[in-house]
């Protein structure tokens, strides 16, 4: 009779990332082949890679929230288990101040959103002070009208940096000012 090669096992459990800080795991300690065979593991697809067994993941701003991660452990005689599993990535980085400078504005009132994050402004030119967790990516510029709201711009934070100046751009692409967030 001949041995019947069995399939590795591979269990991941979900996991929390911090924006900025590494994520990593030893993929072996989450894995075991019920013949001892050598194994392998490869990403089929999600944030970060997978190097001589070592599975890492540094998330930016643009990876707050859930993340779906899907592995594949593979034993020397070509026999493959998947495992699918969750990094959450959160950040305690907080928007203490968001100066901001805009070309022109046809109103008196500026709503300034930011995720689930909402100011009022009554400058063209401002300082406003916040306390907003920087879980967000873009901000929005709207001029407030009694006819509606008019999307002014929007400045996008799309990776970890040192330099939180950008440039807000009209949705046809124009240049409508700067904007400068302090954070702690």
């Amino acid at each position: 009779m001949r041995d019947k090669n069995r399939p590795p096992d591979l269990f991941i459990p979900d996991g929390i990332a911090e924006v900025g800080s590494e994520y990593s795991l030893y993929l072996r300690e989450f894995a075991s082949d019920p013949d001892g065979d050598n194994l392998e593991f490869r990403l089929l697809s999600g944030p970060g890679e997978v190097v001589e067994g070592r599975y890492s993941f540094i998330p930016t701003r643009k990876d707050i929230g859930k993340n779906e991660v899907l592995l594949e452990v593979m034993d020397e005689k070509g026999m493959k288990t998947e495992n699918r599993f969750t990094v959450m990535v959160e950040t305690s980085e907080k928007v203490t101040i968001i100066s901001y400078a805009l070309r022109s504005v046809d109103s008196d009132l500026v709503r300034i959103v930011a995720g689930q994050h909402e100011i009022l402004s009554q400058e063209r030119q401002s300082v406003v002070k916040t306390d907003w967790i920087f879980n967000f990516n873009e901000i929005h510029f709207f001029a407030v009208n009694e006819s509606g709201d008019t999307l002014i711009g929007t400045a996008v934070f799309d990776d970890v940096d040192s330099q939180l100046n950008r440039k807000i751009y009209s949705p046809a692409g124009d240049y409508m000012g700067n904007i400068i967030l302090v954070t702690e």
